[in-house]
């Protein structure tokens, strides 16, 4: 079967353009670093970071880093939240599949529920984790998570709730008289080094001097005249 030179072309060129550019990830930073009630919190803002990375496809892989000093920890309850995230409106929190994989163990099972995480004053979030008393979320600790779903990116966690927050977290152990501190984060960053990655250039070139040659042999079948093999 001989293709058309237009079919021939377009296909070509639709390479191209797939190797000019591979998928842009989603990966980012959240900084709590906001005080909403309560105390401000021990060492310097950002108090608390949440890195989402997409790590597989339909995997997201979340770091909870805690920047807290002197003696200010993270611990809660089922009905008070810890730390808070929420997720895509559009897809069902209760479908993620959670995995603990290395740090500091948050209280199984976590909280995954559309609006089903709650911390006053707070509007409520999708996810949330807390610490037990025998097992705080202190200064220098960091606990590393998987999200698992198809389709799942890093992208489905850059929602905020109706406080037009990404996230939330109760810090306790502070030392001023204004009560245990509320804290957000209501910004990401993208992280700078993940983006499109370009192909190599003599590969695009090899790309086009093929839809070239492909060209010109295609006219000259065409026309009935002899092609070079």
């Amino acid at each position: 079967m001989i293709l058309s030179r237009t079919s021939l072309m377009a296909g070509l060129a639709m390479l191209a353009l797939g190797l000019l550019a591979q998928p842009a990830q989603a990966d980012f930073t959240i900084n709590l670093n906001q005080v909403a009630t309560g105390d401000t919190p021990s060492g310097s803002a950002p108090w608390l970071t949440a890195t989402f990375v997409d790590t597989a496809p339909g995997v997201v892989t979340l770091t909870l880093t805690s920047n807290l000093t002197a003696n200010n920890f993270l611990q809660g309850s089922a009905n008070n939240m810890a730390w808070l995230f929420n997720f895509n409106p559009d897809l069902d929190a209760s479908d993620l599949t959670i995995t603990y994989v290395s740090g500091v163990a948050a209280v199984s099972p976590i909280t995954q529920e559309n609006n089903g995480a709650t911390l006053s004053p707070f509007d409520a979030f999708d996810i949330g984790f807390y610490w037990s008393s025998q097992n705080r979320f202190e200064e220098g600790d960091t606990a590393v998570y998987t999200f698992s779903m198809a389709g799942l990116t890093a992208a489905d966690f850059q929602f905020a709730n109706g406080d037009g927050y990404y996230s939330a977290a109760h810090i306790q152990g502070t030392s001023g008289t204004a009560g245990s501190s509320k804290i957000y984060g209501d910004e990401y960053i993208i992280e700078p080094e993940v983006g499109a990655v370009p192909a190599p250039a003599g590969l695009i070139l090899a790309v086009i001097g093929v839809a070239s040659l492909g060209s010109v042999g295609l006219r000259r079948r065409l026309r009935g005249e002899p092609v070079a093999a």
